[in-house]
Protein backbone atom coordinates (compact mmCIF):
# COMPACT_ATOMS: atom_id res chain seq x y z
CA UNK A 1 0.00 0.00 0.00
CA UNK A 2 3.12 2.33 0.66
CA UNK A 3 4.90 1.59 -2.33
CA UNK A 4 1.41 2.30 -4.28
CA UNK A 5 1.25 5.75 -2.48
CA UNK A 6 4.84 6.96 -3.58
CA UNK A 7 4.07 5.44 -7.06
CA UNK A 8 0.82 7.66 -7.34
CA UNK A 9 2.25 10.70 -5.71
CA UNK A 10 5.52 10.38 -7.69
CA UNK A 11 3.50 9.93 -10.74
CA UNK A 12 1.12 13.09 -9.73
CA UNK A 13 4.24 15.51 -8.76
CA UNK A 14 6.41 14.48 -11.97
CA UNK A 15 3.05 15.42 -14.20
CA UNK A 16 2.25 18.60 -12.88
CA UNK A 17 6.11 19.61 -12.98
CA UNK A 18 5.62 18.57 -16.61
CA UNK A 19 2.58 20.64 -16.98
CA UNK A 20 4.20 23.74 -15.38
CA UNK A 21 7.64 22.92 -17.26
CA UNK A 22 5.34 22.88 -20.30
CA UNK A 23 3.25 25.95 -19.87
CA UNK A 24 6.36 27.86 -18.62
CA UNK A 25 4.57 28.86 -15.46
CA UNK A 26 7.41 29.95 -12.70
CA UNK A 27 5.11 32.11 -10.15
CA UNK A 28 2.66 29.10 -9.47
CA UNK A 29 1.25 31.04 -5.92
CA UNK A 30 0.67 34.24 -8.27
CA UNK A 31 -2.20 32.47 -10.15
CA UNK A 32 -5.78 33.19 -10.31
CA UNK A 33 -6.82 30.19 -8.01
CA UNK A 34 -4.50 32.13 -5.28
CA UNK A 35 -5.97 35.29 -5.52
CA UNK A 36 -9.58 34.46 -4.32
CA UNK A 37 -10.78 33.57 -1.08
CA UNK A 38 -11.63 29.88 -1.98
CA UNK A 39 -8.05 29.83 -3.48
CA UNK A 40 -6.38 31.01 0.14
CA UNK A 41 -8.42 27.97 2.10
CA UNK A 42 -7.45 25.52 -0.56
CA UNK A 43 -4.41 26.58 -0.81
CA UNK A 44 -3.97 26.35 3.27
CA UNK A 45 -5.66 23.28 3.39
CA UNK A 46 -3.52 21.76 0.71
CA UNK A 47 -0.53 22.34 3.18
CA UNK A 48 -2.14 21.23 6.53
CA UNK A 49 -2.26 18.15 4.56
CA UNK A 50 0.68 17.76 3.43
CA UNK A 51 2.65 19.09 6.86
CA UNK A 52 -0.06 17.19 9.38
CA UNK A 53 1.91 13.84 9.02
CA UNK A 54 5.23 15.02 9.58
CA UNK A 55 4.19 17.08 12.75
CA UNK A 56 2.28 13.93 14.51
CA UNK A 57 5.63 12.08 13.45
CA UNK A 58 7.64 14.70 15.34
CA UNK A 59 5.32 15.35 18.09
CA UNK A 60 5.15 11.43 19.01
CA UNK A 61 8.93 10.48 18.06
CA UNK A 62 10.07 13.80 20.61
CA UNK A 63 7.56 13.08 23.52
CA UNK A 64 9.28 10.33 25.15
CA UNK A 65 6.68 10.04 27.91
CA UNK A 66 4.19 8.90 25.62
CA UNK A 67 6.28 6.68 23.75
CA UNK A 68 7.28 4.38 26.59
CA UNK A 69 3.93 3.12 26.74
CA UNK A 70 3.94 2.19 22.82
CA UNK A 71 4.52 -1.63 22.39
CA UNK A 72 7.66 -3.22 21.39
CA UNK A 73 7.12 -3.56 18.00
CA UNK A 74 6.11 0.07 17.63
CA UNK A 75 9.43 0.90 19.33
CA UNK A 76 11.89 -0.78 17.03
CA UNK A 77 9.70 0.25 14.11
CA UNK A 78 11.37 3.66 14.50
Amino acid sequence: MADMHVLVASSFGVILGWKLYKEGITDIFQQEEGRSSVGSVRICTAVGITVFPFITWIYYYMNTELRKHWPEHCTTAL
